[in-house]
């Protein structure tokens, strides 16, 4: 029965489960099962019934936490580049604030002359949009511009 349990335990770890999350999946009270895993106390063991369940539960391999598992990773990736837009997002609004406070005309028709605008309206509205996953849908599908980023060049302002 220990090594049962111990089967239980790595399979939670491994898909990265809460005791909570585990005892949904089985559709075992969390109180239940959490005794299960506290080793050396003796009269926490799971109960015939629930050894059962535990059994199948183990030999079915639940594609529900297999897809935790991935959307899991896909959650951490997700993060980071959420950290990394967050970051570079900071670092522009600080660059930007420099063309926006400086009183001369003259470095902001700089800024026109290097970046196509164009680019600066369509991440604009891809960041507007990432807000409402239905209105990103549907910008998405209307969408059809292809940032043109540094072979824009040359006329801020030109329609290349």
């Amino acid at each position: 029965m220990l090594n049962l349990i111990q089967q239980l335990e790595a399979f939670r770890r491994e898909n990265r489960l809460s005791k909570g999350q585990l005892a949904q999946m089985m559709g075992i009270p969390v109180k239940t099962i959490e005794p299960w895993f506290c080793p050396g106390r003796s009269g926490y063991k799971p109960s015939k019934r629930n050894f059962m369940r535990i059994q199948d539960f183990l030999s079915h391999k639940p594609p529900e936490a297999v897809k935790r598992r991935e959307t899991s990773e896909l959650e951490r990736e997700a993060e980071r580049r959420s950290e990394k837009v967050k970051y570079l997002l900071l670092l522009l609004e600080d660059e930007l604030r420099w063309f926006k406070d400086t009183p001369q005309k003259e470095a902001r028709q700089v800024l026109r002359r290097q970046i196509y605008f164009n680019d600066v309206g369509y991440i604009s509205s891809l960041l507007g949009m990432l807000g409402d996953e239905e209105m990103f849908q549907r910008w998405k599908t209307l969408t059809n511009y292809r940032f043109k980023g540094l072979r824009g060049g040359g006329d801020g302002n030109s329609k290349n």
